[in-house]
Order: C-alpha cells, then sequence, then structure tokens
C-alpha cells in the first residue's frame, strides 16, 4: 500500500508536526507557491501562501487527513481514501 495527498492538503508547520522536511526552493505561481521540501518519504511538493520564504529550514509538513488516498502498490490502483475508512466505519456502503 501506498498513500497519497494533493499538495494543496499538506499544511506547512513551524513546531515540527507531522512528516519533517528540509526546505529546499519555493517556485511563485501568482496566487500561490509551490514550496518544496525533502523528508525521509522522497521530496513532497506543498501549495503555499504566496508570500512564503522556506529559507532552507527544516518544517514539519501536517497531511490533512480528511484527503489521504491509498493506493496498491504494485498496480498504482486507487483502492481506498480516508473518506471510504470512514463510511466503511459507518457501515455506510462504498461507491
Amino acid at each position: 500500500m501506498r498513500i497519497g495527498i494533493r499538495p494543496q492538503y499538506i499544511e506547512v508547520t513551524e513546531g515540527g508536526d507531522g512528516i519533517q522536511g528540509e526546505h529546499l526552493l519555493d517556485e511563485p505561481l501568482g496566487d500561490s507557491t509551490h514550496s518544496f521540501f525533502d523528508t525521509p518519504f522522497g521530496e513532497i511538493t506543498v501549495v503555499t501562501h504566496p508570500d512564503f520564504v522556506g529559507g532552507k529550514n527544516t518544517y514539519g509538513l501536517a497531511l490533512d487527513p480528511e484527503h489521504v488516498m491509498v493506493f496498491d502498490a504494485e498496480t498504482g490502483e486507487q483502492v481506498g481514501s480516508s473518506t471510504s475508512v470512514r463510511e466503511n466505519r459507518k457501515g455506510t456502503p462504498k461507491a
């Protein structure tokens, strides 16, 4: 299994919560910035505020659990999400 999350659902935290990531660079895009971090899980891209400047510091990268997706590691097919896990706990069938 692999997990995935879109970059707009990751929050940069200065308190160190989440996955530890060393800031690599920022790509300003006008209304947002794509910020790149080196983590123990590889490079992670985060959509940050347009004024964010990481300065090569280490940050926490907090994943929004509402938007986590689960994939089969071999096929790459999506097999679930945080939404489907919550629905199964409630006894609601998956769509």
